[in-house]
């Protein structure tokens, strides 16, 4: 449970990091579209104003200076609307996918394994007190009630607790690794991302003076599975022989 919990964690914290990384360079594209729309706009209508009296002297200086800021407008629209760097939306859709994984196949997997435990723990009761009732009834000289059966049960739901836990580990696992691959990823990223953040803002006039943090992406250790050993089935060997008969009188 506490490595599904930080599993989950790490993944929520990845998608909504990289969604709102690209959530500031589109708010960016939008105020500088309608910034680059309202300023075409201005610079048309002051052309339209300029041109009918403006002489033949200034009509090349003219027309070079307007085209030169309808040019620059487009820059500084065109740098913010590929800032983010490709991969960023295919990298979201993979968390998400290992994401949906981790919530579905494996947290059923954990479920199946808690039912599984929960089976074994009650197997064990009735076998404990099969034991015990068959330890009175030899203390009194009775005929002790079998208990070779309920040991072989309890035996049989101990190992589908063991399977079950291995499959659920397997799986867990088999995310973390995935996990860990696309943290690495993230990481490439958010360089590629920084880098063209600063530039975009370099373009405006804007300096960033601190360079952007380096992210570290973390590392997954496999747990040790328990090894146990090897369990009979019912159709197998008696575990334990309690004595039946009584003592003479």
């Amino acid at each position: 449970e506490g490595e599904l919990c930080r599993q989950q964690l790490q993944l929520q914290s990845a998608l909504t990091s990289i969604k709102s990384w690209l959530a500031v360079v589109e708010t960016r594209q939008r105020l500088h579209q309608v910034a680059f729309n309202a300023a075409v706009q201005a610079l048309d209508e002051l052309d339209s104003r300029w041109r009918p009296l403006r002489l033949e002297p200034d009509a090349a200086p003219a027309a070079w200076l307007v085209a030169s800021e309808r040019q620059a407008l487009q820059g500084l629209t065109k740098c913010w609307a590929t800032a983010a760097p490709e991969g960023g939306q295919n990298l979201i859709q993979r968390f998400q996918t290992l994401s949906d994984h981790l919530s579905s196949q494996v947290v059923s997997a954990i479920r199946l394994w808690d039912e599984s435990h929960q089976a074994a723990e009650q197997a064990w009761q009735n076998h404990h007190e099969r034991v015990e009732e068959a330890a009175r009834a030899i203390a009194q000289e009775r005929a002790p009630p079998d208990s070779w059966l309920s040991e072989v049960q309890y035996r049989e739901r101990a190992r589908k607790h063991v399977t079950d836990q291995a499959a659920a580990d397997e799986l867990l696992l088999s995310t973390a690794q995935q996990l860990a691959i696309l943290e690495a990823q993230r990481v490439e990223y958010w360089k590629s991302f920084a880098e063209s953040y600063r530039s975009c803002c370099g373009q405006q006039g804007v300096v960033v003076q601190e360079e952007a943090p380096s992210m570290v992406s973390t590392s997954f250790q496999a747990p040790q599975m328990p090894v146990l050993p090897d369990m009979p089935t019912a159709f197998g060997a008696v575990l334990q022989r309690v004595s039946a008969a009584m003592m003479a009188p």
